[in-house]
């Protein structure tokens, strides 16, 4: 069996569902099974890799954030829960090959450097090849992997896209599901509302794979997908979800019986400038004082016609619902992705002495000291090569090295370092 999964891809964007990317071997796949245009992600990558390789929504696996922006919450602190055993690990304890390839993007950013620990790198998590990377961001969520205009464009004929959870452009792609042995009508269309979360317990169910229990002597928590196996043989099967929850960054949604609640916040996605989040501050964003938005999918495909006016008491049921769910899967608080913004961080261990020898390089973000102020006794600082030339004189005709102190807190961190920094202009 083969996984493939397709980063920012746009539901509008493949030929294969009517776009203007030419995709032939999605199409020859499609015209030999089956097409699903109602299958749904997280709308953010490593929430969705988290949710389709363990069967069980994102934030419950604490993968509410990408792994660079962990934080102290549970639904968002990025490492695999062990009650929690992941479907390749499932299919390697009943005798599978197991491999991974590509982007990784799951390990969580203080655990990226060569001394591990590597539970949470793939052969952590049941692979037992890898030829990928793991996908440090750097500042790439900054600075968005493709135009804003043409990554709204092509989730057409969706509202919004990436981060946007609230919204079918970021939560909508299209599926190809190719099996000649099973599927009866190749070339078919599946409009059951499905997503990434049921991938694994239809694998697991067609493989005759029971979800395990225990795992190492833990017990295990359920999985939250549920098996389409029947829509492979009938396209007229009885819907297999009827009740989902989405929420990304504080843009939330909520699934059920055909109805669709959708709550997004007013902050343009790709815009993370301290004015842009400083109405999300702690204390100050009330989530239930934002517009809702009301739709009914089995009429409405693309969510055009707002319902909210006319039907508010369904606004206030599925709202309701939303904080039921996001109580039983993690997702509280509410914007915890962004708490690093804020300042809202785990607590420091008790080490303050970090020595790199050598020709350090390349090293992860999430595996540097944790430092934010500078306690500069000699106003320079030898880490910056700006305006370095104008300050030679009074730092003694060279750029300071060695041993400097830095700050955080009350606390005061010694920085050793032995690689000589080299001006530069």
């Amino acid at each position: 069996m083969l996984l493939v999964l397709i980063d920012d891809a746009g539901f509008g964007n493949p030929d294969t569902f009517g776009g203007p990317i030419q995709t032939p071997n999605y199409t020859r796949m499609a015209e030999g099974g089956l097409r699903y245009n109602r299958f749904h992600v997280t709308a953010l990558c490593s929430p969705t890799r988290a949710a389709l390789l363990t069967g069980r929504n994102n934030h419950a696996v604490g993968f509410g954030s990408v792994g660079e922006f962990a934080g102290g919450f549970p639904g968002y602190c990025a490492p695999l829960p062990r009650d929690c055993a992941p479907l390749p690990r499932i299919l390697r304890d009943n005798g599978y090959g197991t491999a991974a390839f590509g982007k990784w993007h799951l390990t969580p950013d203080g655990q990226q450097g060569p001394a591990g620990p590597f539970e949470r790198w793939p052969n952590g998590w049941g692979f037992d090849y890898f030829y990928g990377g793991l996908d440090a961001w750097s500042t790439s969520l900054l600075a968005p992997h493709y135009g804003a205009a043409g990554a709204w464009a092509g989730n057409t004929p969706f509202q919004w896209g990436k981060q946007v959870g609230s919204h079918l452009g970021g939560t909508r792609n299209p599926m190809v599901l190719h099996w000649p042995a099973r599927v009866t009508d190749a070339g078919g269309l599946r409009t059951s509302f499905t997503h990434v979360i049921d991938v694994g317990p239809m694998i697991l169910d067609v493989a005759g794979i029971p979800v395990p229990q225990t795992v190492d002597g833990i017990e295990q928590e359920p999985m939250h997908g549920t098996s389409f196996v029947a829509s492979l043989s009938d396209g007229a099967a009885p819907e297999h979800r009827t009740q989902q929850y989405f929420e990304t960054i504080g843009n939330r949604a909520m699934y059920k019986d055909g109805w669709w609640l959708a709550m997004k916040t007013e902050r343009i996605p790709w815009l993370l400038t301290p004015e842009a989040l400083a109405p999300y501050a702690p204390g100050v964003w009330d989530p239930d004082s934002g517009p809702a938005e009301l739709y009914y999918l089995p009429d409405d495909f693309t969510q055009a016609k707002d319902l909210a006016a006319e039907h508010p008491e369904k606004v206030q049921e599925l709202k309701d619902l939303f904080w039921e769910e996001a109580e039983r899967y993690k997702v509280l608080p509410l914007l915890a992705m962004l708490s690093a913004f804020f300042g809202m961080l785990p607590p420091l261990t008790g080490e303050t002495t970090f020595e790199f020898r050598g020709d350090v390089q390349n090293v992860m973000s999430g595996m540097i000291p944790r430092i934010y102020k500078s306690l500069v006794r000699d106003r320079c600082r030898p880490g910056r090569a700006r305006r370095r030339r104008r300050r030679r004189d009074r730092c003694g005709g060279r750029p300071p090295r060695g041993v400097h102190a830095l700050r955080q807190g009350r606390k005061a961190h010694t920085h050793t370092h032995t690689h000589t920094h080299t001006p530069t202009r």
